[in-house]
């Protein structure tokens, strides 16, 4: 064999390999790049400037946050909502939290759902407690979209909780047969979009919705005052003197700050997760420095009406001291004031 054909040879299985990587490393691009741009594209405004001056007329400005939707939020959403998230919907997806001036006014967030007619895009207006605000559809092929899913569905849908579209959900899912009509088909898409836009953004972007709420309710009850917050923490012992056996609280969820202004205490926040029965959920109270209750909100949602109006009620009422209380409400917003009094800042 030739040196001259050796070479040619050599050339050739080289370029051979070059091309064979070539092809390799496309289909690795072909096969794992457009899973997340899918995704994106998949749950994503058309028009951030539109969608914010149709769902928040009153806006001044937005900031966006960009998370990645991965296995364990796709876990614990099948598990809030009893369906899953396609995987065309992992992946980065973008929330708009809206602003007046420096008041947050809500969440837009945009989910897609399958129809006959191809995709259907919804785009959803959150309030700050997750709750439906507004929404609109950005694309749908169907003529039933503009013709039915108008003002009378935002009236319907406003203000309603996941629980409460949950409910009509599962009314929906028991309603369907072979035999369900086009508009039947795109209702239950628009429900099952609103439940997966209110978990979605409690379980990806549940820090940022806490935060904006402990904002929210600084702003609305010092209005005229820059406040800063400091996390404090309790001692082992004074832990251990809080707790209770037949409390609703569960004990460990408990985080206490410290609000000030210009270095001095103003107030409390304390966040905490309950369990009474059947029922649980996250709220977080605001207490100024002479036990006056100034405020309870819910993070989430109440997800019952007792317990909602119970809460709501101690609002206004001072709670120093457990003789004090007239009910279990009371006693709970007493509790809650001994963590945040006795919670110490470790670095004043």
């Amino acid at each position: 064999m030739t040196e001259v054909y050796q070479k040619k040879l050599f050339l050739v299985h080289h370029s051979i390999s070059y091309f064979t990587a070539c092809i390799n490393l496309l289909l690795i691009l072909v096969i794992n790049l457009p899973i997340t741009a899918y995704a994106i594209a998949y749950c994503s405004l058309r028009d951030p400037v539109v969608a914010i001056n149709k769902l928040f007329p009153n806006a001044t400005h937005h900031k966006t946050i960009v998370k990645t939707i991965g296995k364990e939020a796709r876990d614990a959403i099948a598990k809030d909502l009893g369906f899953t998230l396609h995987f065309n919907e992992l992946g980065r997806h973008t929330l708009y939290a809206i602003y007046q001036n420096k008041t947050v006014l809500g969440y837009i967030h945009a989910r897609t759902e399958q129809s006959s007619w191809g995709l259907v895009e919804f785009a959803w207006g959150l309030n700050l407690d997750l709750s439906v605000n507004e929404f609109f559809i950005q694309r749908c092929r169907s003529p039933l979209c503009n013709k039915h899913f108008s003002n009378t569905n935002n009236q319907k849908l406003r203000g309603k909780s996941l629980s409460e579209i949950k409910l009509a959900l599962n009314i929906s899912f028991q309603q369907q047969t072979e035999t369900m009509t086009e508009l039947d088909k795109l209702s239950h898409s628009l429900l099952q979009s609103a439940a997966k836009t209110i978990s979605v953004t409690n379980w990806v972007w549940g820090e940022e919705v806490i935060q904006n709420l402990y904002a929210s309710m600084l702003q609305k009850h010092y209005p005229n005052i820059n406040t800063k917050i400091q996390q404090a923490y309790l001692t082992e012992l004074e832990e251990k003197k809080l707790e209770k056996n037949d409390s609703i609280l569960i004990s460990d969820s408990v985080t206490t700050f410290h609000v000030f202004h210009q270095d001095k205490p103003i107030a409390y926040l304390v966040n905490a997760s309950w369990q009474q029965g059947q029922h649980f959920g996250q709220f977080t109270w605001l207490f100024d420095q002479s036990a006056k209750i100034q405020s309870v909100k819910p993070i989430y949602e109440w997800n019952n009406q007792e317990i909602q109006e119970a809460f709501n009620a101690t609002v206004g009422r001072t709670v120093f001291s457990s003789e004090q209380c007239h009910n279990a409400a009371e006693l709970v917003a007493n509790e809650l004031y001994q963590y945040a009094k006795r919670a110490v800042l470790l670095n004043k």
